[in-house]
């Protein structure tokens, strides 16, 4: 029962970040690739080639990331950011200590 329970909490915690991660995908990616890579759905109109990777092809040419890789590398750019900022906080501390 117990391991059901620590099961059932560890799988929420997955699907949580991968959600967080998947919004944070959305609002980075095609920022950061020009708009040349999409995290959003395809429209209805368009024939999607599936990728077992993650990354799609539409019809008309474009790229798309599938859900799970969005999730991925939105924790990953998540995580590189609160590197920087730790590492950006520390370095003013640094710099700003008295002699």
């Amino acid at each position: 029962m117990v391991y059901y329970l620590i099961e059932a909490l560890f799988l929420v915690l997955l699907k949580g970040l991968g959600h967080l991660g998947y919004l944070i995908a959305r609002a980075t990616i095609p920022i950061l690739s020009s708009g040349r890579i999409g995290v959003v759905p395809p429209p209805n109109n368009y024939v999607v080639y599936t990728r077992w990777h993650g990354l799609h092809r539409l019809s008309d040419g474009s790229i798309y990331i599938g859900k799970g890789l969005a999730g991925v590398c939105g924790l990953v750019l998540a995580v590189l950011a609160l590197v920087v900022a730790v590492q950006a906080a520390n370095l003013a501390v640094l710099v700003l200590k008295p002699a």
